[in-house]
């Protein structure tokens, strides 16, 4: 049977997400049908006459037979329950509803901020021109742009935090490896700090892994298989991400046309580029240096911080980051 609270609380609950401030005309009207539409389901549970099928099963029996029999494991007062139940799911179901149309409502509600009023919060924020030329330095160093960050100290003052002839020795160690000179890459690592390929693995594996596709990119197949044989196995024996790596690496060899091949990108510029920045990063890891400038870390907070804010307010943003031109949102 349906009691009365059954209904009011199912009611009142969907009164519960109201706003403090009071409610909008959009959460009236919804809340108007879904109390009209409570009551039509009241009284299709308890008034409206039901089909003789329904009815037994209702009390749980059977037709058919002149004899009635009540259905196994099933008594009155477990089906009389069943409209009670049926009647609060979809109360339930209502109350989901309508919270999801307040989710969509306030979604819609965003703080809106004006061109003018952003504008005048960052040019509050005040920003130390040191701090901007030791950003710019640290991008010029760690990238290894030595004639800009010697031009750029004489003209702003601002010192490197490293010795600048250093950077000449790395950035030869990296050229050779754009190159693909991996042997004369190595020879000049071990010029600079022997300790840094000892104490690095993965990078004097990866090093090694770079002159393997050299000598597949310039058909030297017996040399190849050789090198991959007495230098690079005995490593993927002991390491099993270095063994699924010269695994792909000698996957080459099977394939006379690499654009078929589903490891060809290792035959790419880029993974020069990538083994080169490893062997850079190292370097300056060994100077006490960063290994990565702090300018593009802080250009990718600049994106994270804008998708954040977006999710509370509607602002001028920098879309171009070459740029850095405020964009007005779409209205």
């Amino acid at each position: 049977m349906i009691k009365n609270e059954d209904i009011w609380d199912g009611e009142s609950d969907l009164h519960g997400g109201q706003n403090e401030g009071g409610e909008t005309e959009m959460v009236k009207t919804c809340e108007e049908e879904i109390h009209r539409w409570l009551k039509h389901v009241k009284r299709r549970y308890i008034d409206v006459p039901a089909r003789r099928c329904e009815q037994l099963a209702m009390v749980g029996l059977r037709r058919g037979r002149a004899r009635m029999k009540k259905y196994q494991g099933e008594g009155l007062s477990e089906t009389n329950s069943l409209p009670s139940q049926g009647f609060k799911t979809s109360v339930h179901s209502l109350q989901w509803c309508l919270k999801q149309i307040g989710e969509m409502w306030n979604a819609t509600s965003k703080k809106v901020i004006t061109r003018e009023e952003w504008e005048k919060k960052l040019n509050d924020v005040k920003i130390r021109k040191e701090d901007m030329n030791k950003l710019v330095m640290n991008f010029l160093v760690t990238e290894g742009y030595v004639e800009a960050a010697e031009k750029f100290r004489k003209e702003s003052g601002t010192d490197p935090d490293i010795d600048l002839a250093t950077i000449t020795d790395r950035m030869a160690v990296k050229k050779a490896v754009q190159a693909g000179n991996v042997e004369d890459a190595i020879e000049k690592v071990n010029d600079l700090n022997p300790e840094i390929l000892d104490t690095n693995p993965q990078l004097f594996f990866h090093l090694q892994q770079q002159r393997l596709i050299e000598l597949i990119r310039n058909g030297k197949i017996e040399e190849a298989l050789e090198f991959a044989q007495e230098e690079l196995a005995p490593r993927g024996e002991e390491n099993q991400s270095f063994l699924e790596e010269l695994e792909k690496t000698v996957a080459l060899l099977a394939f006379e046309d690499v654009s078929n091949c589903p490891v060809g990108e290792l035959l790419d510029v880029s993974q020069r580029l990538k083994t080169a920045s490893e062997v850079n990063a190292a370097i300056l890891t060994s100077q006490s240096h960063e290994k990565d400038p702090k300018l593009p870390s802080l250009l990718k907070m600049l994106i994270w911080a804008q998708n954040q804010l977006g999710e509370k307010a509607v602002f001028p943003r920098i879309n171009d980051l070459s740029t850095a031109k405020l964009e007005d949102p779409p209205v």
